[in-house]
């Protein structure tokens, strides 16, 4: 991807290189056409003298003929080869025409012919400019003539090259510059050493770099409460969860009987013990430590399995099926348990919770689960969103911070969501 510097040098390029081409092509076609009215003005010059002389004495005066100004009062008296060369007849009044023809004796000669009229004669006189082209190449190509246009072509291309250095240096310093302030401000967001108005120049810079300290404002603001959030609802959880922890522990060591109690005491002790699980991963999230967390063998079958039974309840009154039947078995992963199971506990619940009738798919291969739920036709895209609310947000963050690829899609009817826990 180009930057915008090169873009600016490209298109300067180009526009000079045009610009040049353009004034070599205005400079020939100036001094082609300032030959030909030169050469024009002369013989009308010509022709304003001898009528000038006419009306002061009543003839014309001796014609001139030479061999680069002649002067004719009859076609029959130009020589043969400038004659034929031209439609005398066609010719208008006071016109200049030119071609290169060749003499009697093969000579190359360029010739102007101009047709002039002169009032009070009943005539008009014929005006002749012929060059000699070998002559005259002779001459302009001669040492001192060369040397000399040399060096003017020399001295002039010299001051086209520096006026255009000189113009991209002040272009560079009044537009480029401050474009490469900002981007580099922008590279390190330093709020404290952003750029200042008068580094900037212009106001659309000021205010591209004053919405970016906004939106970085706002950013950090955004992380501060989201890091508060973290930490002061794990640490508030820390008391419940102790208390309960603490009960359970004492009926676990009553020894009660009951089976109903029993279960009952094994289901606290199992949401405590995950409840510590997410406590101490949300504070992990909150401080985002280096230090990676206890790594220990999870088999993502056994996972599944437990999770989909202990958030059946969610399914109750509800057409369910669950099909666990495309887990791999011994799909064994090396990670820490809390950070799968609350990737994985949070897909389970949503994937229940918000499946009205229907088969849940679960599916796992080579450390990769995917979970496919049905869901209604009718806004399906907002009953998703709204269905992956603080579950998406805990799911996202846990796998930004361990590096797993998650991804969710909703297809025709159904949700599916995806978790590599594969780095």
């Amino acid at each position: 991807m180009p930057s915008i510097k090169r873009e600016v040098y490209k298109l300067l390029g180009g526009f000079i290189v045009l610009l040049i081409l353009l004034f070599a092509s205005l400079m020939f076609l100036n001094v082609k056409y300032g030959i030909s009215t030169d050469t024009e003005n002369m013989l009308v010059y010509q022709g304003a003298l001898l009528e000038q002389s006419y009306h002061s004495t009543g003839s014309l005066p001796a014609l001139v003929n030479s061999e680069i100004l002649s002067v004719y009062k009859e076609v029959e008296d130009i020589p043969s080869y400038i004659a034929a060369g031209f439609s005398w007849p066609e010719m208008e009044v006071a016109s200049l025409e030119e071609k290169p023809l060749y003499d009697d004796s093969g000579n190359a000669r360029y010739v102007y012919a101009m047709k002039y009229a002169i009032k009070g004669l009943n005539r008009p006189i014929y005006i002749i400019s012929s060059y000699d082209d070998d002559l005259e190449k002779k001459i302009q190509y001669e040492a001192s003539i060369r040397e000399g246009n040399l060096l003017y072509i020399g001295v002039g291309i010299s001051m086209i090259i520096f006026t255009i250095l000189l113009f991209v240096k002040v272009l560079y310093w009044r537009l480029l510059s401050p474009v490469e302030t900002l981007f580099d401000w922008v590279n390190s967001l330093d709020e404290d050493n952003a750029p200042s108005r008068k580094r900037l120049k212009y106001i659309e810079l000021v205010h591209l770099a004053e919405e970016l300290k906004n939106n970085l404002r706002k950013q950090k603001e955004f992380i501060d409460r989201e890091g508060f959030f973290l930490r002061t609802i794990s640490h508030e959880l820390r008391t419940p969860i102790a208390i309960i922890s603490t009960s359970g522990e004492l009926l676990e060591r009553m020894s009660l009987r009951d089976a109903v109690a029993q279960r009952a005491t094994d289901r606290i002790m199992y949401a405590v013990d995950n409840m510590k699980t997410l406590v101490q991963t949300l504070l992990w999230i909150s401080r985002k430590s280096d230090s990676p967390l206890p790594v220990t063998e999870i088999d993502i079958n056994a996972m599944i399995h437990e999770l989909v039974e202990d958030n059946k309840y969610l399914s109750q009154d509800k057409d369910i099926e669950f099909d666990l039947d495309k887990l791999a078995a011994g799909d064994m992963l090396h990670d820490n348990y809390g950070a799968v199971q609350l990737v994985l506990m949070n897909l389970v619940r949503n994937a229940i919770q918000y499946t009205h009738d229907g088969c849940i798919t679960f599916e796992s291969f080579s450390s990769t689960v995917t979970i496919t739920n049905p869901v209604d036709d009718d806004n399906s895209d907002q009953k998703v969103e709204s269905s992956y609310g603080i579950g998406l947000y805990l799911v996202e963050k846990i796998c930004e911070a361990q590096n797993y690829r998650f991804e969710i899609m909703t297809e025709t009817n159904t949700v599916k969501a995806t978790v590599s826990f594969t780095r």
